[in-house]
């Protein structure tokens, strides 16, 4: 019988500063993979700065054609 594997991404990183550090907390911990990181949000700079932490996890890039 195969492995089975569960894989995690956070999504929308850089909504919210809380967010941005939850984030980075469950990729250190290993309960996430990877992430994608919002394009626009209010938070984006950061979680860019954040990321620069981490060269091992892959990041993705969620654009946003729209805002609220």
């Amino acid at each position: 019988m195969d492995e089975i594997r569960i894989v995690t991404r956070a999504d929308d990183m850089g909504v919210a500063p809380n967010a941005n550090r939850a984030i980075i907390e469950t990729l250190t911990r290993g309960i996430a993979r990877n992430v994608s990181v919002l394009t626009g949000a209010p938070f984006f700079e950061e979680a860019a700065e954040l990321l620069q932490g981490l060269p091992g996890i892959d990041v993705g890039v969620h654009f946003a054609l729209n805002a609220e």
